[in-house]
């Protein structure tokens, strides 16, 4: 059976320990690691390709794209938007199955005004929250397993 890649899209600075923590679960579970591969940029080596070359090539491999959304928005690139964005609207684009997450705010913490458009735009899918890492794996994992017998159900 061929692994499905996930497609792990944030900004990185915001959720670095999330996204390892998450890509090992994936990667190194008895179960999960037999259906999928998570795919996360900052495993990759150095490269003489550009980072934007990269992560579309990697989106273009993969069956799902897993965005965790957050506080931050993330830097902009050349073309305007932030990394994160440009992973979204391009595996929504090529047709990826998106999963996405987005962290509930503490009450006096403020989400950046571009991040907020961007769940606004993720908000055309359903969506889970989550308060911190443990929450948003068991979160990726409730998906993953509806993810599967969507799939079971449209072989059928």
């Amino acid at each position: 059976m061929k692994r499905k890649q996930i497609f792990i899209s944030s900004v990185q600075s915001e959720f670095a320990q999330a996204r390892d923590k998450l890509a090992s679960f994936i990667n190194n579970d008895p179960y999960w690691s037999q259906f999928f591969y998570a795919f996360i940029f900052e495993n990759l080596p150095a490269s003489r390709r550009s980072p934007s070359d990269i992560y579309l090539a990697e989106i273009d491999k993969s069956t799902i794209y897993l965005g965790i959304f957050g506080y931050r928005y993330g830097k902009l690139i050349d073309i305007g938007i932030s990394s994160t964005e440009q992973e979204f609207d391009y595996a929504i684009k090529t047709g990826r199955d998106p999963l996405i997450f987005i962290k509930i705010l503490t009450p006096r913490a403020n989400r950046a005004k571009r991040m907020q458009a961007l769940i606004r735009k993720a908000n055309a899918y359903t969506y889970a929250t989550f308060r911190n890492t443990d929450q948003l794996c068991s979160e990726v994992q409730r998906s993953l397993l509806l993810w599967q017998q969507d799939q079971t159900r449209r072989t059928k």
